[in-house]
């Protein structure tokens, strides 16, 4: 999963920065998920264009391409934006840094989160895996007085899922209302 974030540059970019070393298996896995983008997104979406010219060539009815097209083009785009900016971190305006890890780890706790990684300056959470994903991440990074989070849905091979977009957002903003309640609270 991914364990070495760079957390200054994290912080300052507002999305996560990995310290990634150049090795096979991490050729392999940038392959792998251009591959599954290819196929996942733009070929339906080409293949829809494809049938629609045919049919208006042919003088036939185009109108169940045009409704699969019309149909695949929200979730296509959705899915693409997830694609193209994966690691965007949602921030939460918090207290002092001890507070916020405090409300951080009792949230962790209250979700069943297993802690995977626990330092001054990050969390690293994971839950455990489904019927429909191979598990989640959670990264909570905390600078000064925010709170940056993120949640990461893996598919097979430690690959991140691009199609768990809502079910990261709706774990983002869970864990922001939980913690703002919580701060409220303090």
């Amino acid at each position: 999963m991914y364990d070495h974030i760079d957390i200054s540059e994290s912080i300052r970019k507002q999305y996560l920065v990995y310290i990634r070393k150049r090795t096979f298996s991490n050729i392999l896995n940038i392959i792998s998920e251009s591959t599954l983008f290819i196929f996942s997104f733009i070929f339906p979406l080409f293949l829809c264009f494809i049938l629609i010219k045919n049919n208006i060539k042919a003088q036939e009815s185009f109108l169940l391409p045009l409704l699969f097209f019309l149909l695949y083009l929200p979730f296509s785009l959705l899915s693409m934006n997830t694609y193209f900016f994966p690691d965007r971190l949602k921030k939460i305006r918090g207290s002092h840094t001890s507070i916020n890890k405090k409300i951080s780890e009792e949230i962790s706790d209250e979700l069943n989160w297993e802690l995977h990684k626990k330092s001054t300056k990050i969390i690293i959470a994971k839950e455990s895996k489904t019927w429909n994903h191979y598990g989640r991440q959670f990264v909570i990074i905390f600078d000064q007085n925010n709170v940056f989070i993120k949640c990461i849905t893996f598919s097979k091979y430690s690959m991140q899922s691009p199609f768990h977009w809502y079910g990261n957002w709706k774990n983002e903003k869970r864990f922001k209302k939980l913690f703002l309640n919580k701060l409220a609270k303090n």
